[in-house]
């Protein structure tokens, strides 16, 4: 009986073997599971988000490799600083300003003065959001321009509601004074008779800086594009000319063969 209890209290080699592999392998299960349950999870929501972020942010760098020179606006655009397509975008653009000022701005992608002088204009923009400014490219609306007369870029016309067009100017870098100063003439309240009682000025000369300012002011202006390297207002060549050039050209070479 004794014996029989002994055999049962001692187990075998093998089985002792057994029992610690079985042990050792649940330890270790045990770790596994414990490391993994520990470990961060991300939410499918956050996942999202992450991936959102991503997109958002190659967008924006897809969007700044694509932007051109004469699309770029701060941060929140300028409500006031528009794009003209057609005629009839610009007869609806002046029918809406109705006795806002309208600056139009007549520009060409390879003008390289209209590039020099677009930040300025920008500027402008900003510092005057009751103005409304307007862009024509030329190269996409050249029979408008044509018919309006512009033969040099960058070319302004200012319009202030049932007046019409009150100004016309070619301004570059160095010139922008006169831009500004033709805004600051044409910008002016408009006079009624009880504002004329009351001595208020009565033309929009009154309101003109002095010339030796304005030429102080150009001055300054050109100095600085010179420093800059700014380029000066380009021509629009002539197609017309152009093709007599290749007659005569034609011509001459002509008589010279015979």
């Amino acid at each position: 009986m004794s014996m029989s209890m002994a055999h049962q209290q001692l187990p075998t080699s093998s089985s002792s073997s057994s029992l610690r592999l079985v042990r050792s392998r649940a330890r270790h299960f045990h770790s596994r599971h414990h490391h993994r349950s520990s470990a961060p999870q991300q939410s499918p929501s956050s996942q999202g988000q992450c991936w959102r972020l991503f997109a958002a942010k190659g967008a924006a760098a897809e969007k700044a490799v694509k932007s051109k020179w004469w699309e770029k606006v701060p941060e929140g655009g300028l409500d006031n600083l528009r794009d003209v397509s057609s005629t009839q975008s610009l007869i609806e653009e002046l029918s809406l300003a109705e006795d806002r000022l309208v600056v139009v701005d007549f520009y060409a992608q390879w003008c390289g003065a209209c590039r020099a002088l677009y930040p300025k204009l920008v500027k402008l923009a900003q510092e005057n959001e009751d103005i409304v400014f307007l862009k024509v490219d030329y190269d996409a609306n050249k029979s408008m321009c044509k018919g309006l007369g512009i033969k040099v870029l960058p070319f302004f016309h200012l319009y202030r509601g049932s007046l019409g067009r009150v100004d016309e100017l070619s301004a570059s870098v160095s010139k922008l004074p006169r831009l500004r100063t033709a805004i600051q003439k044409h910008n002016t309240p408009r006079c009624d008779l009880q504002s004329h009682d009351k001595g208020a000025p009565t033309s929009p000369l009154d309101v003109v800086p002095e010339l030796e300012e304005l030429e102080r002011l150009e001055k300054e202006a050109l100095a600085e594009a010179l420093a800059m390297g700014a380029p000066e207002p380009s021509k629009i060549p002539d197609e017309r000319a152009s093709k007599t050039g290749e007659r005569s050209e034609e011509a001459a070479g002509a008589g010279a063969s015979a």
